[in-house]
């Protein structure tokens, strides 16, 4: 029996292809969860345009990454934190501190978690940051630290 996968079935099919499968298993399976429909032409064109959208909104959430690393490539986050007469911090700046001053200074939002650090920052002077945004774009920001 040739069915059409709606969703991803894990070691027998991705959405979107035709497959033949045994009937039990598409009758008992498939159908029942909503994992697969007859082949048909509506069912095909349907999944054509899931498909079509799907991708449209990938390249839109690429393009949008994409200003948004041209943004933080421009960026230059000041941080002004207490440090000692040598010029070492009382502490270390943090990828929480990093996507605060860039929420307050340029009104962009960066989830922590996407922030990396090369060094641990624990003295006053030029760094570089890292952005994960995701699709593949990676962003630096360079930071300024200053002491108080």
């Amino acid at each position: 029996m040739k069915v059409l996968f709606l969703k991803d079935v894990q070691g027998t099919a991705a959405s979107g292809d035709v497959k033949e499968v045994t009937p039990g298993f598409a009758r008992n399976y498939l159908f029942p969860r909503h994992l697969a429909t007859h082949v048909t032409p509506r069912a095909l064109e349907h999944v054509e345009k899931v498909r079509a959208s799907s991708e449209r909104r990938a390249q839109a959430a690429q393009d949008d990454a994409g200003k948004l690393a041209q943004q933080l490539g421009e960026a230059y986050v000041t941080l002004t934190v207490r440090a000692g007469e040598d010029g070492k911090l009382f502490g270390s700046i943090t990828n929480q501190d990093v996507a605060d001053a860039l929420d307050l200074q340029y009104g962009i939002t960066v989830d922590k978690r996407k922030i990396s650090l090369t060094d641990t920052i624990r003295a006053v002077g030029s760094w570089v940051a890292d952005v994960d945004l995701g699709h593949g774009i990676t962003a630096t920001v360079n930071l300024n630290v200053e002491a108080e």
